[in-house]
């Protein structure tokens, strides 16, 4: 079952969780840290591309574009979560 959980942390923390492999193009207006929980991330930016593993985190640059391969491994859901810093200066 997918879902996205947006929690009450004054709109800065977000989790995701997936059952499935995704795909999707991203766009981070703010900074953005995220932390894996479960599962396997492919972060392609500019035809680089970094692989996060369960307990592994990567700072992504406010104003950037991405591709994203969520993936399921070892039969566990992929989960993450993700932690928006809003920035005061641009």
């Amino acid at each position: 079952m997918e879902q996205l959980d947006l929690f009450d942390c004054s709109n800065v923390f977000i989790a995701s969780y997936f059952t499935n492999d995704r795909d999707c193009a991203h766009y981070n207006k703010e900074h953005t840290l995220i932390y894996i929980l479960s599962g396997e991330l492919e972060i392609t930016e500019n035809s680089r591309k970094t692989i996060l593993h369960t307990g592994e985190c990567a700072f992504m640059r406010r104003d950037n574009r991405m591709w994203l391969q969520k993936r399921v491994k070892e039969n566990k859901p992929y989960r993450s979560i993700r932690n928006i810093c809003h920035s005061q200066y641009r």
